[in-house]
């Protein structure tokens, strides 16, 4: 059994509105957490995404008007913008965290950036026999599907060079993605 060795924290001090401590201190009760827990979760979550969205002026949209808007849209518009986006917003944002462009740094933007973070979708992900497996859940309208298929293989293919294959569903898409060296083999 090997255990991970605990990291080390520091003790900080910091000054508080009042209203802003009470606020803080009912949250953290009704979310069953220790106040510690609370800001710990904060920090991570500013270091780990909103400041990388920061110069971005990146804009939160209820999903209620996100599907709304892409109903709207015909399939191929959709496919087109998650395409295009997918060639750029991804190396941007990996950049301007500090990362290296490699298989980590794009995992890292999938798994925690756009999903836990971003709120995109949820996203599963296993590397099984040196393919990489994500499923990737929402529940929004089926064009975010589509959307997300493409800006995924864009991301890949523009990044990394490498293939993509994918399943979709109205409120999910399976990706999956083998080693690059696995791309070459005939």
């Amino acid at each position: 059994m090997s255990t991970k060795p605990r990291k080390r924290s520091v003790t900080r001090t910091i000054r508080l509105d009042s209203e802003l401590d009470h606020s803080m201190q009912e949250e953290a009760r009704r979310l069953g957490f220790t106040l510690n827990t609370l800001y710990n979760q904060i920090a991570i979550k500013y270091m780990r995404a909103d400041r990388l969205f920061a110069g971005e002026k990146a804009i939160s949209i209820d999903p209620v008007i996100l599907s709304s808007m892409l109903r709207c849209l015909g399939e191929g518009e959709v496919e087109g913008i998650g395409a295009e986006a997918g060639a750029v917003h991804p190396r941007d944002v990996i950049l301007s965290g500090g990362s290296p462009i490699n298989i980590d740094s794009v995992v890292n933007l999938m798994t925690r950036v756009l999903s836990v973070y971003g709120g995109w979708f949820s996203c599963v992900h296993n590397e099984e026999g040196g393919t990489h497996v994500f499923f990737i859940k929402h529940n929004l309208d089926p064009n975010w599907s589509r959307f997300l298929e493409a800006y995924v293989r864009s991301m890949f293919s523009s990044l990394l060079g490498m293939r993509v294959e994918t399943k979709r569903t109205d409120s999910s898409v399976m990706v999956q993605v083998a080693k690059k060296d696995k791309l070459d083999a005939p």
